[in-house]
């Protein structure tokens, strides 16, 4: 998913010779990203390819924050590829985007950082005296949105959201100090409208699925971004 962000915002390129179009390169904003098959020449010709473009433009790589990446390559052709590049190595996954560049479902430990987030800002001493109206307030337009941009990538795992949605029904309740009190309603209920009775805050799991459903209603349009086209060329054939 994280190729139909830079997709959307960047651009790619398809190899003009290859039988099977392949993604030679993706641009976004500063950031290059550039791909080629793992073998010596081939890294020459990139790197020579490359060099020319640096001295006609004058844009350099900073090597201090370039890398390069391998996958299922053996130890030898990484040396020899690594001294062309004189690159540093970098270890998949790696973040881009505030995302994890991965191929597989998220997984708890990458969303981490997501959750601690949310309880940093819960614990903030800034929020320790806000009562309970203030505390709705927050939760709607600060807390319930921290994670809309990754939801908007990746489905995430239920235990996630449960973390997430424990924290801020602990503060909407207790305050700063959620170990106080109990949930006076449940968090359904919560999350209903409120000409229902309701606080009109978002289930995460249910706002999570409707941000995915929202890809598949571009991709049935026929939505013209390049992710969509990339989608139809390579998935959907």
């Amino acid at each position: 998913m994280i190729k139909r962000r830079v997709m959307e915002e960047g651009i790619f390129r398809f190899h003009p010779k290859c039988t099977q179009q392949g993604i030679t390169h993706l641009s976004f904003a500063d950031d290059l990203f550039l791909f080629s098959t793992a073998d010596p020449y081939s890294v020459q010709i990139l790197k020579e390819c490359f060099d020319e473009f640096a001295r006609c433009s004058g844009l350099w790589p900073n090597q201090g924050k370039s890398s390069v990446f391998f996958g299922n390559v053996s130890y030898d052709a990484r040396v020899l590829i690594q001294n062309i590049l004189d690159f540093n190595v970098g270890v998949l996954p790696v973040w881009y985007l505030g995302v994890p560049l991965i191929s597989t479902a998220l997984w708890v430990n990458d969303c981490k950082p997501l959750v601690q987030k949310v309880r940093d800002k819960i614990e903030s001493w800034e929020n320790k005296w806000l009562n309970y109206a203030g505390r709705v307030q927050l939760a709607t337009s600060v807390l319930l949105s921290m994670q809309v941009y990754r939801s908007s990538i990746f489905l995430l795992p239920i235990t996630v959201t449960k973390q997430i949605e424990k924290l801020i029904r602990g503060f909407i309740w207790s305050g700063k100090d959620a170990s106080r009190g109990k949930a006076k309603v449940s968090w359904k209920d919560v999350c209903c409208p409120k000409q229902e009775g309701g606080l009109d805050l978002r289930s995460l799991r249910c706002w999570n699925k409707a941000l995915m459903v929202y890809h598949i209603w571009n991709i049935v349009s026929d939505n013209r971004s390049l992710w969509v086209k990339w989608v139809h060329e390579y998935r959907i054939k």
